[in-house]
C-alpha cells in the first residue's frame, strides 16, 4: 500500500503506523468491487482517526485502462459543513441542518439541534463503525425532510409556525434543511 497525504501534517502524524486505509470506511465503497460504474463516492460522517473530527470523505476510483490503481479522496469536516450552515440564515432565527441518508441529523446549529431532537449536542459513539446522527423527535417532520419536493411546507416546531425547505444533496443523498419562522 502506498499513500501520499496533502497537506501534510495530520494522518502521518496521528495514525497508527498499522492503519490500513484501503479498511477504512471511506475507500471499500470506491474499490473494484463495490463501485463497478467507477462513480465517485461519498462516505457515510464518521470520526477521524488522525484527530480531525467528524468528516466526510469523497473519493474517486483511478484507473490505469482497466486496472485500478487506487483512490483519489478529498476529506470535508463536520466543522466545514457547520460552517457554511450558520450563513445559510435568511432571517435572523431560521436555521439549517443536514440529515443522512437514514433521516438521522447530522449537522445543524444547537438551537436546531435541541428544537429538532430535545437533545444539546450530537453525540459520538465510542466505536467508529456505529453511525453518527439523531432521530428528529417529530416524525412528521422527517418525513417532510426526505420527501422528494423542493416546495416549502408550513410546519409547526416547538409550537412556532415554520417554513421548511428542503433539497437532496445530489450524489450524497444527503438533504439540507432550512427552517425560518413564518412571522419573520
Amino acid at each position: 500500500d502506498v499513500s501520499r497525504y496533502y497537506p501534510m501534517g495530520t494522518l502521518e502524524g496521528n495514525a497508527p503506523p498499522d492503519t490500513k486505509l484501503t479498511e477504512e470506511p471511506w475507500f471499500s465503497p470506491t474499490g473494484p468491487e463495490l463501485n463497478p460504474s467507477r462513480h465517485s463516492t461519498w462516505s457515510p460522517l464518521y470520526l477521524d482517526g488522525a484527530g480531525n473530527g467528524l468528516m466526510i470523505t469523497t473519493c474517486t476510483p483511478v484507473y490505469a485502462s482497466a486496472v485500478f490503481d487506487g483512490v483519489v479522496c478529498m476529506d470535508v469536516t463536520l466543522r466545514q459543513l457547520l460552517n457554511h450552515l450558520t450563513e445559510l440564515r435568511p432571517t435572523p432565527n431560521s436555521y439549517a441542518f443536514l440529515t443522512d441518508a437514514s433521516g438521522r441529523l447530522i449537522a445543524g446549529s444547537p438551537s436546531a439541534i435541541k428544537q429538532l431532537t430535545g437533545n444539546d449536542t450530537i453525540p459520538v459513539p465510542a466505536d467508529r463503525s456505529q453511525p453518527i446522527g439523531l432521530v428528529l423527535s417529530d416524525p412528521k417532520i422527517g418525513k417532510l425532510v426526505h420527501a422528494d419536493t423542493n416546495e416549502i411546507q408550513t410546519v409547526e416546531i416547538a409550537g412556532q409556525p415554520m417554513f421548511l425547505a428542503t433539497a437532496k444533496l445530489a450524489s450524497i443523498d444527503w438533504r439540507l434543511t432550512v427552517v425560518a419562522p413564518i412571522d419573520e
